[in-house]
């Protein structure tokens, strides 16, 4: 059995997404389009270019969500994303290497605000895909059964199919913490 493949590319977020083709730039076949934002500052104008992306019929994929510090630090800011119709990733590194960010990567996980686990692999040395380390670090961070929807939804997105977000649930923050 051969490797199957599918065309697409990460574009990086400007306000004039909204005016661009982005049928040339979905995954091959789907109308999902992988978008990755500024890490340090909320960009300007987030709401209404997402907004009128999915209006305009397209699903963005919000790429690798545990580099974005206005995310981590609010993950309300997510939600009104995912509510919206917009989906999210978090690469495999982020729960491989235990950093900061990882508990806030696992609650990103067991709200429903991402689902799928990437790799952000640019050399099999310096960056490697480490997908398998990944689902299992997954697994022991937040169970099994969140490795097993991750499967089927980056099947869903290779097949050109929905998503169901049932399971997003609105963060909640009490005395400071998010719960």
């Amino acid at each position: 059995m051969g490797i199957s493949y599918k065309l697409g590319a990460e574009i990086y977020y400007t306000i004039d997404l909204p005016n661009m083709n982005l049928d040339e730039l979905c995954f091959q076949g789907t109308d999902y389009v992988l978008i990755e934002l500024p890490t340090q500052a909320r960009p300007h104008g987030l709401r209404r270019t997402f907004g009128t992306i999915v209006s305009n019929g397209y699903t963005p994929i919000i790429a690798h969500v545990e580099r974005y510090s206005y995310m981590l630090s609010d993950p309300s800011v997510l939600y009104e994303l995912i509510e919206m119709g917009c989906l999210a990733h978090i690469n495999a590194e982020a729960l491989i290497k235990k950093t900061r960010a990882t508990g806030m990567v696992a609650y990103f996980v067991r709200k429903g605000l991402v689902q799928f686990l990437c790799t952000d692999c640019h050399s099999p040395h310096r960056r490697p895909p480490n997908m398998d380390a990944g689902f299992d670090a997954m697994t022991s961070l937040v169970g099994e059964k969140y490795t097993e929807l991750f499967t089927e939804n980056a099947g869903a997105v290779f097949d050109g199919r929905r998503i169901d977000l049932d399971h997003v649930k609105k963060p909640q923050k009490l005395l400071g913490l998010w719960l």
